[in-house]
């Protein structure tokens, strides 16, 4: 006889309910973080950059990345550039 059948309870399930994903979401590893580190810096000659760590809740490092661009602008706005660059990114890698 199948489980499940006529006649048999069936068992409840516990934890999130199961959905159907597309190929592309099987395929596609989206790391989860907990905590990053975002910072700017000014360099001489007209050059500013930014970098990004992402850690999970274990202290291991899911995603890193940079960016350079040759602008010259004050350092305050640089950091404010540099949270816009991190929450679109982010927003990419659906971090």
């Amino acid at each position: 006889m199948r489980k499940g059948g006529h006649g048999e309870k069936k068992k409840k399930r516990r934890g999130r309910p199961k959905t159907a994903l597309s190929d592309q979401q099987i395929n596609q590893y989206v790391p989860t973080a907990e905590l990053f580190f975002v910072d700017a810096a000014c360099f001489t000659g007209g050059i500013t950059g930014w970098g990004m760590v992402a850690y999970n809740q274990s202290g291991v490092v899911q995603s890193s990345a940079w960016k350079r661009e040759a602008i010259e602008i004050d350092p305050v706005s640089v950091e404010t550039l540099g949270v816009r660059w991190w929450l679109q990114y982010t927003a990419e890698l659906n971090l």
